[in-house]
């Protein structure tokens, strides 16, 4: 598969649309909610700090941040009848968009449950 044609994202050139299609089903579950559960923990994520130099987030909190969502790809979700880790769902999925795109298989999109 060509990296740089995709079926959701326009051509961008240099840039690896498919990639950015494939990513669209993991970003809430994997990004958004570890981001916003640590906003909204505590006192309104005010562990969180900003660079006052450059208002970008600070080291810490990129730290954190990374941190936070590095850990929810080996949570254990249940897939499919079985309990597996987020990280191990997505190659799985990505066989499928190939089986998919050649015809072979139908594909049924990755769902988070809460």
């Amino acid at each position: 598969m060509n990296p740089h044609i995709s079926f959701l994202h326009a051509f961008q050139p240099n840039k690896p649309t498919l990639v950015y299609d494939l990513v669209e089903e993991y970003r809430q579950p994997l990004v958004d909610r570890p981001v916003f559960s640590l906003l909204t923990r505590g006192k309104k994520g005010s562990d969180l700090k900003l660079d006052q130099q450059t208002g970008m987030l600070s080291k810490e909190t990129r730290e954190k941040v990374v941190k936070a969502v590095l850990k929810r790809f080996s949570d254990l979700i249940s897939f499919r009848g079985e309990k597996v880790k987020y990280e191990d769902v997505i190659p799985l999925q990505a066989r499928k968009v190939v089986a998919f795109l050649e015809e072979k298989d139908s594909y049924l999109p990755f769902i988070a449950g809460y």
